[in-house]
């Protein structure tokens, strides 16, 4: 079995990402303010975690390929490695 984390962030792990409640992000879900759910497990929304990776980079100003490895697209050092 895979493990779903691996593939799909759950709005609770959206709350920690936006610095958000879980009110304000099922709000931003049903007014289009985040990407749509992949997919719904019961009660529980799942978003693609590529996507809201891709997303949350676009948005507020970061180039990643990883929440994990999120680097400053604005920041000047960013460009020449600290020089």
């Amino acid at each position: 079995m895979h493990d779903l984390k691996e593939h799909f962030i759950d709005a609770v792990e959206l709350t920690r990402l936006l610095n958000r409640s879980l009110t304000t992000v099922h709000f931003y879900r049903k007014t289009g303010k985040i990407p749509a759910p992949t997919a719904k497990l019961n009660t529980v929304f799942l978003w693609d975690r590529k996507e809201i990776e891709h997303w949350y980079a676009e948005n507020n100003g970061y180039y990643a390929l990883e929440l994990d490895d999120i680097e400053p697209a604005n920041d000047p050092c960013f460009y020449c490695e600290g020089v």
